[in-house]
């Protein structure tokens, strides 16, 4: 509830929207009607990311973003993530940073909730592997466990798995500039929703 009265007040011009930058789906710096909409929307459903692994909205108008780590061992807990679904198949998208190709897993679900991993790219190829990814109940948390290692370092620490808390909502249409974070989750999100379609379509040949 504090985060809708936050939200009324920045799109009064009362407080700026750097007090509650999650509402701000649009990344444009200000709060209008639908974003408030939506936020209500949220209250009443929850503060976890309100799609799943067989809901194929997710990523289509709405992506849900994660902030969390890749490793035990080393690494901060800021790496982005998100997720869309495109036929069936769950694409699993991390922003590995400005200039650098997204970090993207592929994963078949098995409960609206739990998947089994198929594959990854880092590049042009794509790498078959195993692993688990789960989404808990409320929406709150996001885990990639890979069952092998895999030839990835992000900020020179080795991937060994992800686990991120939900951030925020971006409007995947939105645009933004091209250092900003949630552009590159929008871009990584194309990518990966893209591949993840192209991966169900040779998968089932």
């Amino acid at each position: 509830m504090q985060e809708l009265v936050r939200g009324v007040n920045i799109a009064l011009g009362r407080a700026d929207v750097d007090t509650c930058a999650a509402l701000d789906r649009n990344t444009d710096g200000a709060i209008g009607i639908d974003e408030l909409i939506v936020a209500v929307s949220r209250a009443l459903e929850g503060c976890g990311c309100p799609f799943d692994f067989v809901d194929e909205r997710a990523g289509t108008a709405d992506a849900c973003v994660f902030t969390g780590t890749w490793s035990d061992q080393c690494g901060d807990d800021g790496l982005p993530a998100t997720f869309g679904v495109a036929n069936g198949v769950v694409g699993v998208a991390i922003v590995t940073g400005e200039g650098s190709p997204a970090l993207t897993f592929f994963a078949q679900p098995t409960a609206a909730r739990e998947a089994v991993v198929l594959g990854y790219m880092f590049g042009p190829e794509v790498v078959q592997i195993g692993g688990s990814l789960t989404l808990s109940a409320d929406g709150t948390e996001l885990v990639l466990r890979p069952d092998s290692s895999i030839d990835v370092d992000i900020d020179q620490c080795a991937f060994d798995q992800y686990r991120g808390t939900f951030a925020r909502i971006v409007a995947t249409a939105g645009t933004s500039s091209a250092s900003d974070a949630s552009d590159l989750v929008r871009r990584a999100l194309r990518a990966a929703s893209g591949n993840a379609a192209r991966f169900a379509a040779t998968d089932s040949q």
